[in-house]
């Protein structure tokens, strides 16, 4: 069955980094307006949601960072629904050197809900966009502050939007966000490390 107001549906963004591992990022949306008649075109239009999303923070993503594709599935209907390429995005636009695998900027949402919140951690940055002391330069924290807040504004694609949110499985509950922010300094990822993909 198409996917209807008020599914909740997981999208998975897919990056290769220096042709080897594997990163993700995962985001929960609710549908507020679906008025295409497929799944397939469903997913084309988050998709380019999704695409806009990243353009924002593109410029600190590592040039060895590849945009591989973004996987979708109706949780509320428990079915995958169609992948889809990126719409423009290839790879990162940063120069030079990545920062270690496990080094990641994050940004992290806030909801009502105490204790419950969604996040990412993004894909390598480039060195350039470090500061002294582990944090972000600031051209880099005010792009990934650009792409949380936009984010977190949710999907409007005229015929396919949605917000985001927690979604905790054991209970099935979706939380919205309220909004996003943006940490200082970068983060440790260890589950992101040579031949393990997160």
């Amino acid at each position: 069955m198409t996917a209807i107001v008020g599914d909740i549906i997981r999208t998975t963004a897919i990056f290769q980094w220096a042709s080897s591992d594997f990163f993700t990022n995962q985001f929960y949306w609710q549908l507020t307006v679906q008025n295409e008649p497929t799944d397939l075109a469903v997913t084309a239009k988050m998709a380019l949601a999704m695409d806009a999303f990243y353009l924002l923070t593109n410029a600190p993503i590592s040039g060895t960072v590849n945009y591989v594709q973004i996987d979708f599935q109706n949780i509320t209907q428990d079915q995958l629904m169609p992948t889809q390429p990126w719409p423009t995005l290839t790879s990162g636009a940063a120069g030079g050197d990545s920062l270690p695998t496990q080094v990641a900027a994050l940004v992290y949402y806030k909801t009502l809900r105490p204790r419950t919140r969604a996040a990412q951690y993004m894909p390598p940055f480039g060195e350039a966009f470090s500061g002294s002391g582990g944090t972000l330069s600031v051209s880099a924290g005010l792009a990934l502050q650009d792409f949380g807040d936009n984010v977190a504004s949710g999907i409007l694609e005229l015929t396919v939007e949605a917000i985001l949110g927690a979604y905790n499985p054991g209970l099935a509950r979706f939380t919205p966000v309220t909004a996003a922010i943006v940490p200082s300094n970068y983060r440790t990822q260890r589950r992101r490390r040579l031949g393990v993909g997160s």
